[in-house]
């Protein structure tokens, strides 16, 4: 598993989302949630393959792009043995 610690959601298509990214062990993942700092639930998405760029947070919140800072992710991933995994860490928004 990996998980991007920082992203620059400015638009030059480098590093502009969060997502995760997997070996061929990992099967789904089941949900990825993302937070302010104060505990506010800024993004969630669901069931949605690993290594696809096309899912994931891309930095903004009710049309905004958030401000640089520090941010919560819990991921939950499901392996192909049919395991689940939770993943808790941090990203950071660069601008």
């Amino acid at each position: 598993m990996y998980f991007p610690n920082a992203i620059t959601p400015n638009g030059d298509g480098i590093n502009d989302k969060f997502t995760v990214y997997g070996n061929k062990k990992v099967d789904n993942v089941i949900s990825m949630t993302i937070y302010d700092r104060w505990g506010e639930e800024l993004f969630i998405e669901k069931n949605f393959p690993v290594n696809d760029t096309h899912h994931g947070w891309d930095g903004f919140f009710d049309g905004k792009v958030m401000q640089p800072g520090v941010y919560v992710y819990v991921v939950f991933v499901e392996f192909i043995d049919g395991t689940v995994r939770e993943y808790v860490g941090d990203l950071t928004i660069l601008l």
